[in-house]
């Protein structure tokens, strides 16, 4: 019993660092791919884009052709069970669940 409590008052001597142990500046969204301004391939719709978490003024053109991202035109309702639309063209459809 005394070792138990020699041990726990050992745990407790050791100190605890809450301290970060380095400090780096926020990466800069250019270099991660962001661009000021809208993109001529995806135009002025802001829903084909992803914003820099660290300055929203940047912004990324998403993939929005549907093939690229797979979807297919095929007929998936005898073998899914939740099927989603593609957002810019509902005739391509991907399967969430399968039955």
């Amino acid at each position: 019993m005394k070792r138990i409590f020699f041990l726990m008052f050992l745990l407790c001597l050791k100190p605890v660092s809450s301290f970060a142990e380095s400090c780096t500046a926020l990466p800069d969204c250019r270099k991660l791919g962001y661009h000021l301004g809208y993109s001529s391939a995806c135009g002025t719709d802001d829903s084909r884009y992803i914003f820099c978490p660290y300055d929203i003024r940047y912004r990324k053109c998403v993939n929005y052709d549907c093939e690229t991202m797979g979807f297919t035109q095929e007929d998936k309702t005898s073998w899914c069970q939740e099927v989603v639309e593609c957002k810019f063209n509902s005739s391509y459809t991907l399967c969430a669940e399968a039955k």
